[in-house]
């Protein structure tokens, strides 16, 4: 992994961990290390987790499952199902975890899980999402903690009724196979459509972004080039919102602001 682990100091003494067996142990230690990307996620396939945690060693996959089973139980780990593969999120990766730079995942979140990124794109920018709030299982998982989109009290309650906007990562996806006309394909799909969530852009910032891709003559086939002109067609339309005011809620207070 590009990113070192934290394995804090107080694990030895943790109730979980000290009930486990020493295998059991080196295995929790093994997945947060070797398995994990940058937001604490990993294929749930006992031959892969062996092969990168025990690479030369003898180790049965029954036990590797049966350990993993205990993780699930006692609430350390969560295993789901997305995108027709079975995956794994540690539940405390942003409770020990304080990287300075974390890249997406290239697999779905679990329901109402919190990433947060923060690395370098194209052109030495930095993409960045959610990286002031905490992680994990939160209130609010796709939104930032400074709303970027010109929205008043009313908008926000009414966003499940807006047509405009997404709501889950299905939508994003579903919208944009019936935009393009191309499924996704690979990981960098996946990454592509959680960064389209992920900073708010709407279906109109999409069918933009497409539009131009068309015109340039580019392959609108890979998802991640969609990703820049998304962001480049909603900055346009947030810029013709300047000089509306808006209230936003920082530590508890109501501020007025204005749009950039």
């Amino acid at each position: 992994m590009a990113n070192k682990r934290m394995i804090n100091g107080e694990t030895w003494e943790d109730e979980f961990f000290t009930e486990l067996t020493i295998f059991e142990r080196l295995l929790w230690i093994g997945i947060i290390t070797q398995c994990a990307d940058d937001q604490g996620r990993f294929r749930d396939n006992v031959a892969l987790i062996r092969s990168n945690v025990f690479p030369i060693d003898d180790i049965r996959l029954e036990d590797i499952e049966q350990a993993l089973t205990q993780y699930s139980k006692a609430g350390k780990i969560v295993r789901y199902k997305a995108d027709n593969k079975h995956l794994i999120q540690i539940v405390n990766w942003w409770k020990h975890q304080k990287p300075r730079w974390a890249s997406a995942s290239n697999y779905p979140a679990p329901e109402k899980w919190t990433d947060r990124f923060r690395y370098h794109g194209e052109g030495n920018s930095i993409l960045e999402s959610n990286w002031k709030l905490s992680g994990g299982y939160i209130a609010d998982s796709i939104v930032d903690s400074i709303p970027c989109e010109d929205e008043s009290e009313d908008d926000v309650k009414d966003d499940v009724k807006d047509e405009s906007k997404f709501s889950n990562f299905d939508d994003v996806q579903i919208f944009i196979e019936k935009t393009t006309g191309f499924p996704p394909n690979g990981g960098e799909a996946v990454k592509a459509i959680n960064e389209i969530l992920n900073m708010r852009a709407i279906k109109e910032d999409v069918t933009d972004a497409y539009k131009w891709l068309c015109d340039n003559g580019v392959n609108v086939r890979y998802y991640q080039k969609l990703v820049n002109p998304t962001r480049t067609s909603m900055a346009n339309r947030l810029k013709q919102s300047s000089g509306k005011k808006r209230t936003i809620k920082i530590d508890g207070q109501e501020i007025e602001v204005g749009m950039p």
